[in-house]
Formats: structure tokens, C-alpha cells, sequence
């Protein structure tokens, strides 16, 4: 018995301590917070491939306890000298997962790898998710977040601070409203989460909530009413092309969006002049399902980055769904394509115009899509190119944010109460997590 113990333990480990499969490959784990079915097909493909490794996926998800989610466990873990290889931390990243350093800088990598080549992809958008010199993480697709509104209103302007906001809107606000449903919570979640950059510096664990940015935010959203009453016979549609809808909360996840944006204000020229970011491009980049970092405990990183590039391959890149490439050479593809008029049979055997997308307005009737033309795509990758700030927030912190700001719309406390125990809880819960 003794013997066949210490059999099966040879075969389980390596002469290094690595865990070896029964094929004799050193085992990878990837450790993810969520169950994506891409994730998994990736692994399948890099296992088939790769005779000298094999990934094995941990569900950290299925293992979490009260008090500690699964993005919990995981830092627990390599805080304690272990870890997965390969992190996944799916929809429960936030830059403070990464802002103690528990991840490797992939650019180490990226400049090392000759088969890597920068001028393939937007760099722009991985150096807006990681916010400094480093890259932490890659996402292999992303989204857009922005405010479009028409030029006549907005100018050229490509940004802005909460001061033009409240400027914009006073000067334009008789019988007009910001966005349809611009209840005063509304109104303050899409700026507050947008902008959070504006009030907590990822890079060194810090929170300015007190220095007047955060107070006209409170102050602006607080006009608005507690809920906005429609008539009956309401229409969204019609608030953006008759004007009276000032911006337009705009999510690009495909090449069709710029288009649906257009036709939505009735095809005049449009402004995507994004959120409030005090020196910053308004148009924020968000990641995708998928968001892979390499424990800085494994030690075996240059396999683990040939995982996580296999995302960044045209393979992987041209089958993106519900997001955005960050290979430049496929978004144009799909944009090119989009351009063209495809036609299909109908029931009746007829050829018709293929419907691509469809402009969806509860209520109302949906407008199609069949194309788009080449302005709206020059202006989606505009857009793209210019991104150089990502849709950074913490569910946790905001969470803070919210209790305390419901005790102000609620008119149980005077604002620079409510503002200084938001800046006392942020500081206390970054520097903890941080």
C-alpha cells in the first residue's frame, strides 16, 4: 500500500513540484469566476495543440463562500504563495483585483513575442484598460460606453467635465429633457458609473469624492424628477428626431451601431461626445465576458501567454460575438460587410434586402437595418481610435456610493454630510482592498 502511495504521488507531480496529467503533461490551471462556454472551447483547442501542457479549468465560482465570492478566493490564494496560472476574472474584475499586484504586466510579453505584433490591434483600448504603462489584463473583445447628441447642440467638442454638462443642459433644458427616463437615480448612475475614474485613482488606491467634481454630479441629477409620467401615446423615437431629447446613452457592441445612432436622430450629424471625464476622451471602452490575467506564483507564465494570445489570433478574433474585435483587421472586415446590401428568400421564395439589425423602442414599431454607409463606419472607428479610458467602477464601492446617496435624494441629509462619509468609506474600503 505504501508503495503504490508513493507510485501514484510520482505520477501525479513533477521533479519540480509541477502537477502532471496521466499523458505526462505539466498541468495548467485556469482558475475563472464564471462558466463561458468560449473559455472553455479555447482550452479545448490549446490542449489539442499543445503536446507539452494541458489546462484544467477551476470553477472558483462553485467553490465560493459566504463573505468571500469567488474573485476573493482567488486572491487569498496567491496571496498565500499559490493560485491558478491563469486568472479569468470574468465579470467581477475591477482594476482594484489587480492594483496589489498578484498579476503579471502582459506587455513584458507582448514586447518580447515575436509573433506579436502591436500595429495589429488597438492598443489604445488595452492601454485604457489597464490605465498606466502596464497591461494587467486583456479582455479579447470590448464595447463602447458614450452620449451622442446633435451637433448643433454639442459642437465638436470630443470632451467634457460635469460643469459643461450642467451648462449644456441649462441652456437647452426649456421643455427638453436630458434622455428618455432621466429620473434623478437614472441620471445619476449612468454619470456616476462612467465617470468614476473622476473620483478614485486606480493606480494608487486613492478617492477625491471631496473635491467638488462628485458635489455637482449630487447637485445636478438631484433636479431631476423621482420618475418621470409618459402619456400614452409616448415616443422615445420622437424625442431624439423632433430635438427634444438632449443625449442618447449609446452601448456599441457591433458594426451596426453608428448607424441605429443616425437614424435615431433623424439623420443629421451627431456628437459622440461621451461621458464627463475631467482631460479625458468622453468615449469609454468596456470589457468583455472574458478578462485573463497571468498569476505572478506560476511558474510557467510564457505558456500561460500562449493561452491568453491564442484569444488575440484571427481564429478567435473573427468569431466574436456581441462585441468588438481588438484586431483592427477584423473590425474593418465587418465593417466593409456591413456597408453591402445582402439579400435573402423570403417565405414566398422572394429575393428581399437581409434586415441586419433592427432599432428596437418598446411600443413602437421596429425600424430595420439593412445597411450602413461608409460614414458610419469612418465614424465608428473614430470613435475606436480615440478611446484611451475604460469603464472602470468596483460593484462593492459602488454599492457605498449608493447608500449613502439615497439618505441625500431622500432629504435625510445635507449633501456635504452625505459627500464626506462617501469619501471616508471609499478611502477606507480602497486602501483595504487595494
Amino acid at each position: 500500500m505504501v508503495l503504490f502511495t508513493a507510485l501514484l504521488f510520482l505520477t501525479a507531480c513533477g521533479s519540480n513540484g509541477d502537477t502532471v496529467s496521466e499523458d505526462g503533461r505539466i498541468v495548467l490551471t485556469l482558475g475563472t469566476v464564471s462558466d463561458s462556454q468560449d473559455l472553455k472551447k479555447q482550452v479545448e483547442a490549446y490542449n489539442q495543440n499543445h503536446p507539452e501542457y494541458v489546462i484544467e479549468i477551476k470553477a472558483y465560482g462553485d467553490l465560493a463562500v459566504e463573505g468571500t465570492d469567488a474573485l476573493g478566493m482567488i486572491q487569498m490564494e496567491i496571496a498565500a504563495g499559490g493560485g491558478p496560472d491563469i486568472i479569468d476574472f470574468g465579470y467581477l474584475y475591477s482594476p482594484m483585483a489587480v492594483g496589489s499586484g498578484i498579476v503579471e504586466d502582459l506587455s513584458v510579453y507582448m514586447d518580447a513575442d515575436e509573433d506579436f505584433h502591436e500595429e495589429d490591434y488597438f492598443m489604445n483600448v488595452i492601454d485604457a484598460f489597464s490605465g498606466n504603462e502596464k497591461a494587467y489584463v486583456i479582455s479579447p473583445q470590448f464595447s463602447i460606453r458614450s452620449f451622442a447628441g446633435r451637433k448643433e447642440d454639442l459642437g465638436d467638442a470630443t470632451s467634457w467635465n460635469m460643469q459643461k454638462v450642467m451648462s449644456y443642459f441649462e441652456g437647452n433644458a426649456q421643455d427638453r429633457i436630458l434622455f428618455p427616463g432621466d429620473s434623478r437615480r437614472e441620471v445619476f448612475g449612468f454619470l456616476c458609473m462612467g465617470s468614476m475614474g473622476n473620483f478614485v485613482n486606480w493606480t494608487n488606491g486613492t478617492c477625491s469624492f471631496d473635491d467638488g467634481a462628485f458635489k455637482e454630479l449630487l447637485l445636478f441629477a438631484d433636479q431631476f424628477p423621482d420618475q418621470r409620467i409618459y402619456d400614452e401615446d409616448y415616443s422615445v423615437l420622437q424625442q431624439f428626431q423632433s430635438g427634444k431629447a438632449l443625449l442618447y446613452p449609446v452601448s456599441i457592441t457591433g458594426v451596426y451601431e453608428t448607424a441605429k445612432v443616425r437614424t435615431i436622430f433623424g439623420d443629421v450629424p451627431v456628437n459622440y461626445i461621451g461621458y464627463p471625464l475631467n482631460g479625458s476622451n468622453g468615449n469609454i471602452a468596456r470589457m468583455g465576458n472574458i478578462v485573463l490575467g497571468i498569476n505572478k506564483n506560476s511558474s510557467h507564465k510564457e505558456a500561460a501567454w500562449e493561452f491568453i494570445k491564442s484569444f488575440l489570433k484571427e481564429e478567435y478574433q473573427s468569431n466574436i460575438e456581441g462585441g468588438l474585435p481588438l484586431l483592427k483587421k477584423e473590425l474593418e472586415i465587418r465593417l466593409t460587410k456591413a456597408c453591402e446590401i445582402e439579400y435573402e428568400e423570403n417565405a414566398s421564395g422572394e429575393k428581399v434586402e437581409k434586415v441586419k439589425d433592427r432599432i428596437i423602442f418598446e411600443g413602437e414599431e421596429p425600424i430595420d437595418i439593412i445597411c450602413i454607409n461608409r460614414q458610419d463606419a469612418e465614424t465608428l472607428l473614430e470613435i475606436v481610435d480615440n478611446v484611451d479610458t475604460a469603464y472602470a467602477t468596483d460593484l462593492d464601492l459602488y454599492t457605498i456610493i449608493l447608500e449613502e446617496v439615497s439618505g441625500y435624494f431622500e432629504d435625510d441629509r445635507e449633501i456635504d454630510s452625505v459627500i464626506d462619509i462617501i469619501q471616508n468609506r471609499a478611502s477606507i474600503y480602497v486602501s483595504e482592498n487595494y
